[in-house]
């Protein structure tokens, strides 16, 4: 716990801001953890952006927990897709579907191939057509798969990166981008990445694979660290590629492509591990 404090407080001086508040601020906005305490407005949310990994290893450490205790409550069944479908709903409770949800609603919109406002009109409306349906089946299917296949071969200490590296595709993101629209939930994080935010960011992300280690005490090799940042290379290059695509069909970025680039990149680390290790 004292090493995750650390990496906090190093990003709040860095900032110039008090880190238990803004950590606090960017956790309960990510996840449904409530935590009962008055942090009152923050006026440069913004800035805890670089806490998006940090949150992503809270999440990555209750996953694993939730994997330890299915495993001793299933000891008896010898079924690696129960494991994973139960993981996956654990991480859905932790975060309330608010990465699907953008996930949904993004291939809706671009795969209207509809005018701008028209996608934007189809990104905000809260029903779910038949392109997000498809996508988020296709979704779930292949993050079960790629996650029974990772217990599977023994490798499920990856369970815990996986939510890291895809609130790290979230600050990619918003690095220098600009939004859609006027007025939308993601605009308070969207192009206010900053280079020094970003170099930050990726430092929480390695520090956070050191501080989980210290924390539950699993033997790290070199190798596992040297995969976690060619995932974070590999969902850089795709974290522009998703900017790209949206700057032609809107002309920026959202609130709901942020969710969207976390929940593809979470599969996209699942798939490389599957790659690299096999």
């Amino acid at each position: 716990m004292k090493a995750l404090i650390v990496i906090i407080w190093i990003g709040a001086r860095e900032l110039g801001e008090v880190p238990s508040m803004r950590f606090i601020s960017i956790l309960q906005f990510l996840t449904r953890i409530s935590i009962k305490k008055d942090i009152g407005y923050d006026p440069h949310m913004e800035r805890g952006i670089v806490y998006f990994p940090v949150v992503g290893a809270v999440i990555g450490l209750l996953l694993f927990v939730g994997f330890r205790a299915f495993s001793w409550l299933f000891s008896g069944i010898d079924n690696i897709y129960l494991l994973a479908t139960l993981i996956l709903i654990l991480e859905l409770i932790i975060t309330g579907g608010l990465h699907m949800d953008g996930f949904g609603d993004t291939f809706d919109g671009f795969f209207s191939y509809r005018s701008k406002d028209r996608i934007l009109e189809i990104m905000k409306d809260p029903r779910l057509g038949t392109n997000g349906l498809l996508a988020i089946v296709v979704l779930v299917v292949l993050k079960i798969v790629a996650m029974a296949t990772l217990i599977d071969y023994n490798l499920a200490v990856y369970l815990i990166f996986m939510p890291i590296v895809g609130r790290l595709a979230g600050v990619f993101l918003t690095y220098k981008t600009r939004p859609a629209r006027e007025n939308g939930m993601g605009n308070m994080f969207i192009g206010k990445c900053s280079t020094s935010a970003l170099v930050l960011a990726s430092l929480f992300t390695v520090l956070s694979a050191i501080a989980i280690e210290y924390l539950i005490g699993f033997k790290t090799y070199i190798f596992i660290y040297l995969n976690l940042i060619g995932s974070m290379v590999l969902i850089f290059v795709l974290s522009r590629l998703l900017i790209g695509l949206s700057y032609r069909r809107i002309d920026g970025i959202t609130g709901d492509l942020l969710g969207c680039v976390i929940e593809i990149s979470e599969v996209v680390f699942l798939i490389y591990i599957l790659i690299v290790m096999r």
